[in-house]
């Protein structure tokens, strides 16, 4: 059975992680010159994530039929809608897709496989583990390999978008939940008030409806930056049972501030791994404005980067 950090999850990750390190090192050495090859093949690894989504449909509980069904294959969390939308981006020009692409797929789907909540308590090598793996491991992998192969640049300057783009992305989330409820796909025996409070069980891994229970040390890094105000209830809420001053996290209100903060600063960190160069130089070319050096400012030499076609 999967439990997060027995020997039976460590295998799988370590696993998943030599794929992905394999896969880079065949691409580097061997295809890194054949664009076209290696863009159609990237396609086909975000493509076989599409489908391997929508394949939990095979390993539902079997207490659970039509239309509950339904849900398992909605945009329920972030990892469920960058495998639908992943090779859909990858086919447009936006940089700002396609970074999100690459930041948040990567964090978030390593994040996913780290901590593997709807993994756990199932058997090591079941289907549906192992297609939790082999799908997260493709979100990791495909980003990556786009960037390594030239079919994205990245840019220090566009660290900031991404979190943006992910706060769009929770938005999603949420409407599909509130739909989902309102319809009544997702049934008894959880109300309204288990699904604001966030103690729906495995359907609050984006953490819209507030930090899960079990969300330990995470949960205590997005709250620290979380103000007060979103945390409470302003007034009494009859529907659900709550009072004013009740502990009642503000769905996706919460989440933002502390989302934005975290992941742009991730982004920025992870971009300094392929843009440093850039980085650096608009340092200097800051600070040489700033203390009126114009002359070496005007002497630097050209960045070459921005003769690249982006």
């Amino acid at each position: 059975m999967i439990q997060q950090f027995n020997k039976y999850h460590l295998s799988l990750l370590a696993c998943t992680i030599a794929v992905i390190i394999i896969l880079c090192i065949v691409f580097a050495l061997f295809l890194r010159n054949k664009k076209r090859v290696t863009y159609w093949v990237i396609f086909g690894l975000l493509a076989a994530g599409f489908v391997i989504h929508f394949l939990r449909l095979l390993v539902l509980p079997k207490d659970r039929e039509f239309p509950f069904a339904f849900s398992y294959i909605t945009p329920m969390g972030v990892c469920a809608v960058n495998a639908m939308v992943f090779p859909f981006f990858y086919l447009f020009r936006s940089k700002m897709l396609k970074d999100y692409m690459f930041y948040i797929g990567i964090l978030t789907g390593f994040l996913a496989l780290v901590t593997p909540l709807t993994a756990i308590g199932k058997p090591a090598l079941s289907f549906d583990v192992i297609r939790f793996f082999v799908l997260h491991g493709l979100l990791c992998c495909a980003p990556l390999l786009m960037v390594l192969c030239g079919h994205h640049r990245l840019s220090w300057r566009r660290t900031w978008q991404p979190a943006w783009v992910l706060t769009a992305v929770l938005c999603v989330i949420t409407v599909n939940e509130l739909v989902l409820f309102a319809s009544g796909i997702l049934g008894e025996p959880y109300d309204l008030h288990t699904l604001v409070t966030g103690k729906y069980v495995g359907r609050n891994g984006a953490m819209i409806f507030g930090p899960p229970e079990d969300a330990g040390i995470y949960a205590k890094f997005f709250t620290a930056l979380c103000p007060n105000t979103f945390k409470k209830a302003l007034f009494d809420i009859e529907a659900l049972g709550i009072q004013a001053g009740d502990k009642l996290y503000w769905p996706l209100v919460w989440i933002i501030i502390p989302g934005v903060v975290y992941f742009t600063i991730l982004c920025f960190l992870l971009s300094l791994i392929f843009d440093a160069k850039r980085f650096w130089r608009d340092m200097r070319y800051a600070f040489y404005t700033i203390t009126q050096q114009i002359d070496k400012r005007d002497n630097m030499p050209k960045n070459k980067l921005s003769r690249i076609k982006r």
